[in-house]
């Protein structure tokens, strides 16, 4: 929800409050005026980004993308390990030719990771997303590569050592001068955990290689928030701030999950009819890192399912029944959440261009419930942790200098990219060209979390037959010219020009 508010931090606290506090617990929250809660759209980067087996750019918008709004997290967040609130951006709706806002989330930063958030980079034809990206964080600077070749990964060498075992794809890597090939190999799947194997982000001064890394399953990512279209210009009022309220629903979430690759990013709701398969979505179970390496997250599922032989082929029942018109599709946004769950609970239908009869009117409504109100969120499915006032200011603080550090980015790949060509082939010479990193403070754990800390698995080691032909990531050092010492002895004398012989007049 939004609030009107005096621009002072120190003011923030308690005004901040009152929206929230003025929610009662008996009665449904509504969204504000002008705000129009979306329950399909694209999802957070930062929550969950498809790994690309070769980097490529985002699309083109033809227009500007607006200046980013004031945003505030939740009076509440999840328990976990390094939760953080990662602010919100716009993002590209082609279906309305609009902007729309991916509302902010709560995020359990995957161990020794950062987050490095994404820009709108102008173009010569309009506006283009530069994705973000988790960085390590023990590095200080982002190093910017040429493109690698094209991805020449064949699949595992050997056999699994186990039936559940998941295939790493190989990538390349760059070793000082060039790049050099690193094998795929298999890992032995962790509960509650996902394998985010070795990648590449485009940028517009050169790709970011990205070493694969551990991150959460899921469910233990945080609260993620629904997406969200504000009336023309309300944004832009004095005082206006907006709070994310409406959390997606996680199991929502898996059963209407998509790709699209062109895009770069995973989109969630009503996108099953056909045309949207044209158009480049591709359901999550169904896409693939490389020829022989599935979806990360659907890798770990696929596993964690292992012995659910139907697993699987539920969820393509389910696509292909809403693809065809024979099941019902999710709403598109909270009101129209909130006419089917009424109906539902009146006639026992669940509307849409062709009504459909509800036998169980409570899975029903489980299953048209893309998002909840932050309030209503279960505590079986999430524990909540209510955060202290002075805390507030803190967490606003942190997301503007993640915002004020989008801009730098934007600028400092603009200025790599006009005073240094960006490479454009494998062999180009490398840029030397570097981001660093800035240090933003956030706000100290609340308390000691009730749910166990979980453990990071360790990094898996490739087998002995690949690990000889497995070259590290090693960032490439920056050049650096020192000026010689002053040495008189050394100096050479300079000669007198030598004078030319007086030329001859012609005969």
């Amino acid at each position: 929800m939004f609030h009107r508010y005096s621009p002072w931090l120190g003011a923030l606290a308690t005004v901040f409050l009152f929206g929230m506090a003025a929610v009662a617990q008996d009665q449904e929250p509504q969204p504000p005026p002008g705000v129009d809660v979306l329950t399909r759209g694209p999802v957070h980067e930062a929550f969950m980004t498809p790994v690309q087996g070769e980097p490529q750019p985002n699309p083109i918008a033809p227009k500007a993308p607006p200046d980013p709004i004031q945003e505030l997290p939740p009076d509440q967040k999840p328990e976990g390990n390094n939760v953080q609130w990662i602010p919100g951006y716009w993002a590209w709706d082609d279906h309305t030719a609009d902007y729309i806002w991916i509302s902010g989330a709560w995020r359990d930063v995957p161990p020794g990771k950062r987050w490095v958030p994404g820009h709108w980079n102008q173009v010569q034809d309009g506006w283009q997303w530069v994705s973000g990206f988790w960085a390590d964080a023990a590095v200080e600077q982002v190093h910017y590569l040429p493109p690698p070749p094209a991805n020449i990964d064949n699949g595992p060498s050997a056999p699994a050592p186990d039936p559940s075992y998941i295939y790493s794809p190989g990538v390349w890597v760059y070793q000082t001068t060039g790049y050099a090939w690193r094998p795929g190999f298999w890992i032995a799947p962790r509960a509650e955990w996902v394998w985010i194997p070795a990648h590449y982000v485009w940028t517009p001064a050169g790709v970011v290689f990205v070493d694969g890394y551990w991150d959460f399953e899921i469910r233990r990512r945080g609260l993620l928030f629904a997406p969200v279209r504000f009336e023309a210009g309300i944004w832009r009022q004095p005082g206006f701030v907006y709070r994310p309220a409406w959390a997606i629903a996680a199991d929502f979430l898996l059963d209407a999950l998509f790709v699209r690759p062109t895009y770069g990013c995973y989109y969630f709701g009503d996108f099953f009819a056909p045309g949207y398969e044209r158009a480049g979505f591709v359901p999550w179970y169904d896409y693939h890192v490389g020829r022989f390496a599935h979806d990360p997250i659907y890798a770990h599922y696929r596993w964690e399912h292992r012995e659910d032989r139907e697993w699987e082929q539920r969820y393509k029942t389910v696509y292909v029944e809403r693809r065809d018109g024979k099941a019902p599709r999710p709403p598109h946004t909270f009101a129209q959440q909130k006419e089917y769950i009424q109906r539902i609970e009146k006639e026992k239908v669940i509307p849409g261009a062709k009504p459909f009869a509800v036998r169980d009117p409570q899975q029903a409504i489980k299953s048209v419930s893309a998002v909840t109100h932050v309030t209503k969120v279960p505590p079986t499915t999430m524990k909540m942790t209510p955060i202290p006032k002075e805390q507030i200011p803190q967490y606003h603080k942190s997301a503007q200098d993640l915002h004020n550090f989008s801009q730098q980015r934007s600028k400092a790949e603009t200025q790599f990219r006009t005073e240094k060509p960006p490479p454009m082939h494998p062999t180009d010479k490398l840029p030397n060209t570097q981001l660093t990193l800035p240090k933003i403070q956030t706000p100290p754990p609340l308390h000691t979390p009730t749910t166990p800390a979980l453990q990071v698995p360790m990094h898996p080691t490739p087998p002995p037959h690949v690990q000889q032909q497995f070259p590290q990531y090693h960032p490439p050092q920056p050049i650096k010219l020192s000026p010689q010492p002053h040495n008189p002895e050394l100096e050479q004398k300079k000669e007198p020009p030598k004078k030319e012989p007086p030329k001859k007049p012609p005969m």
